[in-house]
């Protein structure tokens, strides 16, 4: 949407497809664990404190910007339609499990694929989100 938008695409393209597929990359702040390791406790803290302010303010400018695209493609004539849910439900059975070749790759190279995979899954877990199919099961 926030992409659609300022590109003036619903002008071609009226209809925006709402597929709750779930939530994409969208950004992020990181610190390489060589870096990291060499921060003082004090820093650390601080970088975790700042951490915690940056995801809320990061996360509610996205939310404004994205209500604020859905609002112009609305107004501007655009058409929300929503992904009939056996529908989506079927592609989601039907897609090639996403996880795999990536995970099957970087465990080859030593990294904690699985682990961070399943880290990633319990915390949207946490945070109520429910997943209609487990990748990390198969």
């Amino acid at each position: 949407m926030t992409a659609n938008v300022p590109a003036k695409l619903y002008e071609v393209a009226p209809n925006w497809n709402q597929t709750h597929f779930g939530a994409m990359y969208i950004g992020g702040m990181g610190v390489s664990k060589m870096q990291w390791d060499t921060f003082s406790d004090e820093t650390k803290a601080a970088f975790r404190t700042a951490a915690i302010a940056y995801t809320k303010a990061y996360f509610d400018e996205q939310e404004a910007r994205y209500e604020a695209a859905k609002k112009t493609l609305v107004d501007a004539g655009g058409k929300i339609v929503e992904f009939d849910a056996a529908e989506r439900s079927s592609w989601i059975k039907g897609l090639p499990n996403p996880t795999a070749a990536w995970a099957k790759a970087a465990e080859a190279r030593g990294e904690p694929a699985k682990k961070v995979l399943e880290a990633y899954r319990d915390n949207l877990k946490a945070a109520g989100f429910t997943f209609e199919r487990d990748y990390l099961a198969e």
